[in-house]
């Protein structure tokens, strides 16, 4: 349930507006990090104390959770306007199994490499490379044991770090 909570947010905004004009002394801002949001709430560091906090709350997704959802949109999702998705399937796992950190990095990976070329951005693709060499890091290893080896994910793992090969614009050295 979304509420508007704009008019209770300027009138507190005020309230730390007013406070800050009564007391110069400096504040202190302290960063707690959630699952999905920041935020950032400011203390006071003497005995002058505003009479609410500043509370600022930054809504988003994280470039992981962005590149996954790019990567289901137009690799796995059957509604797509232009093709039908390729892993079609994940839909399935995703929903059946609790899915291992090598396919997570794998998705992962590849979403953001299509987010790269999507938005022609050098620095997208620099962290889809890190999350490329995280994801062949626990692929090997999985590897190395018999059973994770003969598992679909690491297969899948595997298909998905291929694809990602392939999608990698070509660079000039």
């Amino acid at each position: 349930m979304f509420r508007d909570e704009s008019k209770t947010l300027s009138v507190k905004r005020q309230r730390i507006i007013d406070s800050k004009k009564s007391c110069p002394i400096s504040k202190k801002a302290e960063k707690v990090s959630g699952a999905k949001d920041v935020v950032e709430i400011s203390k006071s560091l003497s005995v002058c104390k505003p009479t609410a906090p500043t509370l600022s709350i930054e809504l988003g997704n994280s470039a992981e959770d962005q590149a996954t959802c790019f990567f289901f949109r137009n690799y796995v999702s059957e509604e797509n306007e232009y093709h039908n998705g390729y892993f079609q399937y994940l839909s399935d796992i995703y929903a059946t199994e609790s899915i291992g950190s090598a396919m997570v990095e794998s998705v992962t990976s590849l979403g953001m490499a299509g987010l790269s070329n999507f938005w022609h951005s050098p620095n997208i693709m620099a962290q889809a490379t890190a999350k490329y060499n995280s994801a062949l890091r626990l692929v090997s290893s999985r590897l190395r044991n018999v059973e994770e080896a003969k598992s679909d994910q690491t297969l899948i793992a595997v298909m998905l770090l291929g694809l990602y090969e392939v999608t990698l614009p070509l660079q000039v050295f």
